[in-house]
């Protein structure tokens, strides 16, 4: 049975492979993006918006990666600091782990799995 009164948000998981500490290896790390769901009008425009970046002239783009997950990403879990205290979600904490390489395609990899699964969106 289909239950249609759905939350604003859920969890999905992202994995991420990052260079490690060891020279010449990655590290896979994984955890949970809590995305705010978005009606399928919404998603057909962005998914419009982020093609028209093929042929858009550099700086016009509309959507980007960021502001993408600015739209749909409210939250995480299983997201630690160094010491492994877990890091709260604030745009300080989004903007340092975007900042590591590979984390803001792996948020929205992670995203389109959830809306299509596997990321068959991305083929089209």
């Amino acid at each position: 049975m289909f239950k249609v009164d759905l939350s604003a948000t859920y969890l999905w998981p992202v994995k991420v492979r990052v260079p490690g500490e060891k020279k010449g290896k990655f590290e896979t790390f994984s955890f949970f993006a809590e995305f705010k769901r978005v009606d399928q009008d919404r998603i057909k425009q962005m998914l419009q918006e982020l093609r028209a970046q093929g042929d858009a002239p550099e700086g016009s783009v509309e959507l980007t990666d960021r502001r993408l997950l600015d739209e749909v990403l409210v939250g995480w879990k299983d997201v630690t600091d160094a010491s492994g205290k877990p890091l709260e979600f604030n745009d300080e904490t989004l903007d340092a782990v975007l900042a590591v390489g590979g984390m803001e395609g792996a948020f929205v990899a992670s995203w389109f799995d959830a809306i299509n699964g596997s990321g068959a969106i991305l083929k089209n």
